[in-house]
């Protein structure tokens, strides 16, 4: 999408049953720490919901809210097209410079001055069969 808006419906539409059955499992795992005889895992339990379940509900109701406010737009954010954008930058400069370099330009004076004989040559050659 273009818009912010519809950034957060993808996002949340492709992340979102991620982070949900992630926090789900975490949490389940941890409800059964509650019933054991150890005064430890009874606050880690505790410790694992409120930590899970803060960060669940943030980061699908706040987070969201936040980024359909003041997100990013088009390919900002983007690690694709920053990347092939850079790709093009640098391949251009480089072949900036080397057009640029003497060596490029005595290879292209090279070249003229052999097409040029060539040339000559094949009609030297056409004339005299001629």
């Amino acid at each position: 999408g273009t818009t912010r808006a519809e950034r957060v419906t993808q996002m949340v539409g492709h992340m979102g049953t991620s982070v949900l059955s992630g926090a789900l499992s975490t949490l389940i795992a941890a409800f059964f720490m509650f019933f054991a005889p150890n005064q430890f895992f009874v606050k880690f339990a505790a410790f694992l919901f409120a930590t899970i379940g803060l960060s669940c509900i943030y980061s699908l109701t706040f987070y969201p809210a936040l980024l359909a406010l003041v997100g990013p737009l088009g390919e900002a954010g983007e690690v694709y097209a920053w990347f092939t954008k850079q790709k093009q930058k640098m391949v251009h400069s480089y072949a900036k410079s080397y057009v640029q370099s003497t060596e490029f330009v005595q290879r292209e004076t090279e070249l003229k001055d052999s097409s040029t004989t060539s040339n000559s040559f094949k009609r030297q050659g056409s004339s005299f069969q001629a």
